[in-house]
């Protein structure tokens, strides 16, 4: 018989034959690790850019519409007696009559103030008698006294409060502010 260490190199010759590659497998796996062709470097902007679209228009799509801007419509100041103590044929104001006081119209914030000979007398908002709402303020205002009455609507992008309680210092303010000014004049005799 043979040597049993020579057997034993034949045997583990012979194993692991049927798991011989095939012919040619080295060209193969050189051919399929062999370095790839480089793309062009727009090719990686183009999905970037497309995505960046994308979101563009996906923002744009699920973002709410924008109310538009508040609508403004001209300044105007209108003073009508309410109520009156007796009867008067003047078409004007007169002594102790209830006078409404209403400003419509302007843009952003609206104020009236109500001056008896150049003097400021009553301030809308800050008076009791004060209602400001979305489409008006008003103001009521009984008359106690003689002289000429200046109603003064003022609406702007800012509150514009008179400081000094003079007719031509708080008109100067509120126009130096860019406020939209009405002015209603009535004299009671």
């Amino acid at each position: 018989m043979s040597d049993p260490d020579a057997r034993l190199e034949a045997a583990l010759a012979r194993l692991g034959a049927e798991h011989e590659p095939p012919a040619g497998w080295q060209a193969r796996v050189l051919a399929a690790t062999e370095a790839r062709r480089r793309r062009p470097w727009w090719w990686f902007v183009v999905p970037v850019v497309a995505l960046a679209a994308g979101g563009l228009v996906l923002s744009l799509t699920i973002s709410p519409p924008r109310p538009a801007p508040p609508r403004s419509s001209p300044l105007q100041v209108a003073a009508v007696p309410v109520q009156r103590d007796a009867v008067v044929r003047a078409t004007g104001l007169a002594l102790h009559d209830v006078v409404e006081v209403r400003a419509t119209g302007g843009s952003g914030y609206r104020a009236l103030w109500i001056y008896r000979d150049e003097v400021l007398v009553l301030m809308c908002p800050g008076a009791a008698t004060c209602h400001a709402d979305r489409d008006a303020t008003t103001v009521s205002l009984r008359v106690t006294s003689f002289g000429v009455y200046t109603f003064v609507a003022v609406s702007g992008p800012v509150p514009v409060f008179p400081s000094t309680g003079a007719y031509d210092a708080d008109v100067a303010r509120a126009a130096r502010l860019n406020a939209a000014i009405e002015t209603h004049i009535e004299p009671v005799q």
